[in-house]
């Protein structure tokens, strides 16, 4: 790969420091779809012969093939460098981080979600590149404080639920796009060829194999199971209730999860391997045979060697972003400009987990009865529902992640947000975390899917409230739509 730099404000040198760089490195996830550079260049200060160039923070990084195709422009905004001889290291992400460490203010009204791309996009400076048509009319979108990209994600959210395809947000150059997610990157890895690590890890975690239908008395009705699950991994129970308007048997065959699977490879690098394409695996080692959708890239070049490492999933998903908004009091303004007033916000501005999907309480905060937590206290309140599994989970508040925990006991896979203002939120029982720890989180954002990791009886999301430590009703300060 060749790295050049531009100096920030200069129009016109590039710097071509290839032959500098001792390690380079570019990755991505198929979430938050900033793509990063990271390199290092060789330097020796107490040599003054020793060849050195200038590279600093607000620079422009040019990314390119040997042929010349260019997958990469970003500023740089990390450098960190030393006294003594060795190298300097930089990160650079792509355009698409302005859309996301900036806030914006909006009111849409029966606009398409291309429609909504295109404005934030221009009003953020940036240029436009393609935007699928969903021709969905979205009835409204009132925004109070929100980043651009969640806002174009979240109306293409919105879009989703109506057409049923993907979506996903990606820079073509310095143009931001959205497009369909359904490309094929035409590469099949082998063991034999290119494959030169691979994982795959099965779990009972989240499993559910049999499911009882019960009335308002708590009665049984009905079941839903999976004999062949139950003999070979023994029982996984959930509880569903017959509701009025909803086929209970559908919605408990539903619930019905078998085993959890993650899978990762390791191989002789191919630039084509992108996040959010798809790819052809054969590794008789380890079973992995077949069409994979990648979650995650990192490539590196060092020593004329180029590797990359793959996480992968066996179905194509797409980021669903669950924006908040606010009511037709708040008088936020179509151009992207700072809301005029607050309006009103329920619960302190607090967003509620699970978005606009359709739950209840099944367990809430304080002391529970033997038949539920053994006369013990409940430190938050547990959200379930029928399809529950794999939902979204939304950050309520923005805030830094200090925990991504896949751990298979007590809260199971956890993430945990610090707000800063002494509030903490946890998020507990996942089946899937979307966030890593030291990363910066928008309110409303997608961090995990719900599960049944750890001490759970069930598919559910136990949402937890702290200040300075001290569990707090979560229910003081969110509201069930």
């Amino acid at each position: 790969m060749i790295v050049k730099i531009k100096k920030a404000g200069n129009t016109g040198t590039v710097y071509n420091v290839t032959d500098l760089c001792t390690k380079i490195g570019w990755s991505g996830t198929d979430r938050q779809c900033a793509r990063k550079c990271e390199f290092a260049i060789a330097y020796n200060p107490l040599d003054g012969e020793f060849p050195s160039v200038t590279v600093d923070v607000g620079d422009i990084v040019y990314l390119s093939t040997n042929g010349g195709s260019c997958k990469f422009i970003g500023r740089i905004t990390n450098a960190q460098s030393a006294a003594t001889p060795g190298s300097r290291s930089y990160t650079a992400y792509d355009y698409m981080n302005l859309l996301l460490k900036s806030k914006s203010a909006y009111r849409f009204k029966k606009k398409t979600a291309e429609w909504i791309a295109a404005k934030v996009v221009k009003d953020a400076g940036l240029k436009a590149g393609t935007f699928v048509k969903t021709k969905v009319n979205i009835e409204k979108m009132l925004i109070e404080s929100e980043t651009p990209y969640n806002v174009i994600a979240g109306a293409y959210t919105k879009a989703h639920e109506k057409t049923g395809k993907l979506y996903c947000l990606y820079m073509d150059g310095m143009q931001v796009c959205v497009g369909e997610k359904n490309e094929d990157t035409g590469v099949k890895l082998t063991a034999k060829d290119s494959i030169t690590g691979a994982t795959l890890t099965k779990s009972t975690e989240g499993m559910i194999n049999r499911v009882l239908i019960v009335n308002d008395s708590g009665k049984t009705i009905g079941e839903v199971k999976s004999d062949k699950s139950i003999a070979r991994f023994g029982e996984y129970r959930d509880v569903v209730k017959k509701e009025d308007g909803v086929n209970a048997n559908s919605a408990a065959k539903a619930l019905i999860r078998g085993l959890t699977k993650e899978a990762s490879v390791e191989a002789v690098g191919d630039i084509r391997c992108t996040s959010g394409k798809s790819i052809v695996i054969a590794d008789d080692a380890t079973g992995l045979k077949g069409k994979f959708w990648i979650t995650e890239d990192s490539h590196t070049w060092e020593g004329g060697v180029h590797k990359m490492q793959l996480k992968l999933a066996w179905e194509a998903t797409m980021e669903e972003v669950q924006v908040k908004e606010a009511n037709e009091e708040s008088k936020t303004t179509a151009g992207g400009t700072a809301a005029q007033g607050t309006g009103k916000k329920a619960d302190n501005g607090w967003f509620w987990p699970l978005g606009s999907f359709s739950c209840y309480i099944s367990s809430g905060y304080g002391y529970r009865d033997a038949s539920i937590g053994g006369n013990a206290f409940h430190g938050g309140t547990d959200i379930t529902g029928a399809n529950i599994y794999g939902q979204p989970v939304y950050a309520s508040r923005g805030g830094k992640v200090v925990a991504a925990i896949n751990g298979t006991t007590g809260y199971g896979r956890y993430v945990k947000l610090d707000h800063g203002d002494g509030f903490e939120t946890i998020y507990g029982h996942c089946s899937k975390l979307c966030v890593k720890e030291d990363q910066w989180v928008n309110q409303g954002q997608k961090i995990a899917e719900v599960g049944s990791t750890g001490n759970s009886t069930g598919p559910h999301l136990h949402f937890e409230v702290r200040y300075k430590n001290a569990k707090k009703n979560p229910m003081d300060y969110v509201k069930k739509p």
